[in-house]
């Protein structure tokens, strides 16, 4: 048998997060829960034959339901089946949760963790934000985002009291792009933090290296980028 079965779930609920985005809950029958930063796989099958997978950051807390935050990519064939095709009651094919190397767990949640996000980087970040919660630790959210409109989980991020520096890089609202600075202030206010980054190539590098600047050591620093 496959170490990572694949399964049907279905699309218990979902809600549009700004202009391109979609956060979708999936009801899986044997679902226990996962570990914050794994990621589950979504397979769709084509009339064709043919089968596009593609791999997405779990969203949600230790003990919540399975939940992924998906961005709409131009061209892309399950971003736009996921955000804009598909329907709550549908049934969605899915294996995992997998995933060992960008996790926060219990272990690691004895100390303090800066979370720091570009864009939809911030999808799995909210699942260490909620894992935080139950394990009564601390977190800071450093956010960057184009506009204010691409920001997700405002209204949560509010609610739930989150410690959150938010920056805007462009339009009438930008406050500029996270920078050494910025780091050097909210790593101030921890003792011993780890440290875990999310978003694209670019931002995740430039933290990344900014943060070995600021004498962080590599070993307290995971990350996850694409493109």
């Amino acid at each position: 048998m496959a170490r990572f079965p694949w399964g049907y779930g279905t699309i218990e609920s979902s809600f549009d997060l700004g202009d391109t985005g979609r956060h979708l809950e999936i009801s899986l029958p044997e679902w226990t829960g996962a570990k914050a930063g794994q990621h589950i796989d979504i397979r769709l099958n084509h009339e064709d034959g043919s089968k596009t997978v593609r791999s997405y950051s779990l969203s949600s807390g230790p003990t919540d339901a399975a939940q992924i935050s998906v961005e709409r990519v131009e061209g892309g064939v399950m971003s736009t089946f996921l955000v804009d095709q598909v329907k709550d009651g549908d049934k969605v094919e899915v294996r995992g949760p997998i995933g060992s190397k960008f996790i926060y767990d219990e272990e690691k949640a004895q100390r303090p963790a800066i979370l720091i996000g570009g864009g939809s980087g911030v999808a799995p970040l909210r699942g260490m934000w909620r894992a935080a919660k139950n394990y009564g630790s601390t977190v800071k959210l450093v956010y960057s985002v184009r506009t204010p409109d691409k920001a997700w989980f405002m209204d949560e991020i509010e609610a739930e009291g989150v410690d959150m520096l938010l920056k805007i890089t462009r339009g009438e609202h930008a406050t500029g792009r996270v920078n050494k600075e910025d780091l050097e202030s909210v790593i101030a206010e921890f003792d011993n933090p780890r440290f875990y980054i999310c978003g694209p190539n670019a931002f995740v590098d430039f933290i990344d290296e900014t943060l070995v600047e600021l004498n962080i050591e590599p070993g307290d620093v995971e990350k996850e980028k694409w493109g």
